[in-house]
């Protein structure tokens, strides 16, 4: 997922937590357990991107070699 739009996406989420919490829906509690939870998931993420970022690029380099070439068969004449 592109950066901006994760950091688009956990911004709106964290905005209506906190309106939920003003509009007496949520109790600071409750909100300050799952904005760390939040918080949580997001780190986890970006260290799963990590992660996979230089697998993804092995990958990449074992297409680009080229297929192993058949073996040669000698052919023999026939009588």
């Amino acid at each position: 997922m592109e950066p901006n739009s994760r950091e688009e996406k956990r911004r709106i989420f964290r905005q209506e937590l906190f309106t939920l919490r003003e509009e007496g829906y949520l109790t600071k509690n409750i909100v300050e357990i799952v904005a760390k939870a939040h918080n949580q998931f997001h780190l986890d993420l970006i260290g799963e991107e990590a992660i996979q970022m230089p697998t993804e690029k092995k990958i990449l380099i074992n297409k680009k070699t080229d297929p192993p070439k058949p073996q040669k068969v000698k052919k023999t004449l026939s009588s």
